[in-house]
């Protein structure tokens, strides 16, 4: 008994995080899966170069010539629980070498998992690929975290990276950011190395950026819709649901930007903006937890290195997501990796316990302590808002603009 006691305690943060995922994952069925989206297991490099088909590629080897959802399931659940498992790990690890504040750390992983933007949400949309995303940036997190600085840090950081733009290249706008951060404190971290550390992450980044924009701009489909169609009714027991998607299809390998813009954005665009807006005021709450951090270290950096370290960690950030907004869809997906991004990196700070960072979330986690009850509420009221609905918007935001007309209001301020 005592041992099992003592392993308990010895990972308590890893066992609370996987508590708080097993439901998601026991709910996964093959229901959830949009027929749309299980294109993308079957679309390979015989149709032509491009982004998105890097998993049918792999699909191609391991699956029979019919594919159902069925056959996908084990291959979603497998990555899932992978993901869940390095999540939980990562949470663990980087609350291992500070005790004391292991469990105000703990009132801040509740807060985040409890938020409808939250890593339960990448657990939930098994119909996209952004869970295979985000395995990839865990992947690479674990690397960083106990691999750092070894050769073969740098070679498989960029294996990991090039194989998840070319599974799909949000990647680089989405998830990336974390991973540039990372590169930036590195480099800023450790004044001995920082010629050679800049000189293998730029060639890092280099390649990366040349991957993604030869995929933005040189994909092809060297086949027409019409045989796309046909090739997916062969592959795919979903075949039934490819005629009703012809225009997604063709918006989705076919079209050209602009072609997108005008199909799916401009339609809506005034629209998810007022949503976009309503929804950053209705997490300020946890959004503030993210930033006020940054803002006292900013502020209190005792060097202009650090400080600058900081300032650009965030700019870049902010400046590489900053396209998947502007297309003024998906908000979901984004704020999803926005609040993903912004809690690793807290906690991958608090773990390399960087001095100015570490004190200034010691002074929030203090002044924590001391108003209990205001963080009952704060848990209270993130909890209790519900997950996007359809339309990628909070469930709660869409009520407020329906209850108040602001829609109404949009449409008449905005031509």
């Amino acid at each position: 008994m005592k041992r099992i006691l003592d392993f308990c305690e010895q990972y308590s943060v890893q066992l609370f995080v996987l508590l708080m995922c097993i439901p998601a994952l026991l709910n996964i069925r093959t229901g959830d899966i949009n027929s749309y989206h299980t294109f993308f297991y079957f679309i390979d490099y015989s149709t032509g170069f491009g982004g998105k088909k890097l998993l049918g590629e792999i699909c191609s080897l391991w699956f029979p010539k019919v594919v159902g959802k069925q056959h996908l399931l084990p291959l979603i659940s497998t990555v899932l629980f992978l993901m869940v498992a390095l999540f939980a790990w990562f949470c663990g690890k980087c609350l291992s070498r500070n005790q004391q504040n292991k469990r105000p750390l703990l009132v801040f992983i509740t807060l985040y998992l409890l938020s409808p933007f939250s890593f339960l949400l990448l657990v939930n949309m098994i119909s996209r690929v952004d869970f295979y995303l985000a395995t990839a940036t865990l992947l690479f997190l674990y690397l960083f975290i106990c691999h750092r600085g070894k050769w073969y840090y740098y070679l498989l950081t960029l294996i990991i990276i090039c194989l998840a733009c070319l599974l799909h290249h949000i990647f680089c706008i989405i998830f990336f950011p974390l991973i540039f951060a990372l590169f930036i404190y590195d480099v800023f971290s450790d004044t001995e190395h920082a010629t050679k550390k800049t000189v293998n992450y730029f060639t890092i980044s280099l390649i990366v950026s040349l991957l993604f924009f030869s995929i933005v701009i040189f994909s092809t489909m060297n086949i027409d819709i019409e045989s796309l169609y046909s090739y997916l009714q062969e592959r795919s027991t979903d075949s039934t649901s490819a005629l009703s998607l012809k225009a997604p299809l063709y918006y989705e390998f076919y079209a050209k930007l602009p072609e997108h813009y005008i199909a799916y954005v401009q339609p809506v665009l005034k629209y998810n903006v007022a949503r976009f807006v309503l929804t950053i005021i209705v997490l300020s709450p946890l959004l503030l937890l993210f930033w006020i951090p940054w803002i006292l270290a900013i502020h209190h950096s005792s060097n202009k290195r650090e400080k600058w370290c900081y300032i650009l960690m965030q700019l870049f950030i902010h400046i590489i997501i900053l396209p998947a907004y502007l297309m003024a869809i998906d908000y979901d997906r984004w704020n999803c990796a926005y609040c993903f991004i912004q809690f690793c990196l807290i906690l991958v700070l608090y773990y390399l316990e960087e001095k100015t960072f570490v004190e200034q979330v010691d002074k929030i986690i203090c002044l924590l302590k001391q108003h209990f009850v205001v963080v009952l509420l704060l848990i209270i009221y993130i909890s209790s808002i519900e997950l996007p609905s359809g339309n990628s918007a909070l469930a709660v935001v869409d009520r407020i603009c329906n209850k108040f007309g602001l829609f109404w209001v949009v449409n008449e301020i905005i031509p």
